[in-house]
């Protein structure tokens, strides 16, 4: 995996760009290893004051990265959380180092998602490039055809697989949860 020296040069980065930049060519993604080629210290540590929320990503007093996800949280929620701060790392925290205010501390918090099921725009957005962070629409096309191939060539050429079967599989293959995976199948107009 390639590494980045400098922060800004991933300011407001796309998701497929930054794994481009990065060479990273299948799933599923490390987004741990993404996090420290760009220089983020990453901690898992048992913080009993940040246990109620999911994740936080801030600037240390060295204005270097520190990426903070909750180490109770099963392995895929930890590894969207990482992706969902990455995104406020370059969607909302490089592009104001520098400038005089509070803004650089994000959380993932329960209470970024309103009662009816909303959510404030800036963490849908972070959601949104966790989720192509995760499950690039290319890597889900490579990775759907070996799905389908292999069920056919057991079952038949004919045969269509369930869709909670291809769920779980490319789920699997991502190592995201088969809700995260279905929300992005949706959206990409899959299933």
């Amino acid at each position: 995996m390639n590494k980045i020296t400098e922060l800004q040069s991933i300011k407001n980065i796309e998701p497929y760009n930054l794994l481009k930049t990065l060479g990273i060519t299948q799933a599923p993604v490390d987004v741990f290893e993404i996090a420290k080629s760009i220089g983020a210290n990453v901690d898992q540590s048992y913080d009993f004051e940040k246990l109620s929320f999911s994740g936080e990503v801030f600037l240390n007093q060295d204005h270097k990265p520190v990426i903070w996800v909750n180490p109770i949280d099963s392995t895929n929620r930890q590894r969207f959380t990482m992706a969902h701060e990455l995104a406020h790392l370059v969607n909302d925290i490089i592009p104001n180092i520098g400038k005089e205010n509070e803004n650089n501390k994000f959380h993932v918090t329960s209470n970024s998602l309103k009662r009816d099921g909303r959510q404030e725009s800036i963490e849908f957005r972070a959601n949104e490039f966790a989720a192509q962070l995760l499950m690039p629409a290319e890597f889900i096309s490579v990775e759907a055809s070996k799905i389908i191939n292999t069920y056919k060539s057991i079952h038949g050429e004919k045969s269509k697989i369930p869709k909670d079967d291809f769920i779980t599989q490319i789920s699997e293959v991502f190592e995201v949860s088969n809700q995260a995976m279905t929300i992005r199948l949706t959206r990409l107009g899959i299933i």
